[in-house]
């Protein structure tokens, strides 16, 4: 990306940036969760067939913190081009 040349393109890469490496934490977070659950819960480590039970809150929070990140990246950005 080039460097911005108005105070406002500039403050929009540095917003790009900023959601890039965000991007790139979340991502390494969750691959890392996935070799976990992957590795912990082999089949050959455990004989019996784990019983799985719906948890409403679990899921409610697993679409929640998406949904929060969406918006903590609409704000910034809606606030660099109105203003």
């Amino acid at each position: 990306m080039r460097a911005g040349v108005t105070n406002v393109s500039a403050r929009l890469e540095q917003f790009h940036y900023i959601a890039l490496w965000g991007c790139a934490v979340i991502g390494i977070i969750v691959i890392g969760a996935m070799f976990y659950t992957m590795f912990a819960h082999q089949r050959s480590l455990h004989q019996a067939q784990v019983s799985a039970t719906n948890s409403t809150l679990i899921e409610f929070i697993w679409t929640l913190i998406p949904v929060l990140i969406l918006v903590g990246m609409v704000i910034p950005a809606m606030a660099e081009t109105i203003f």
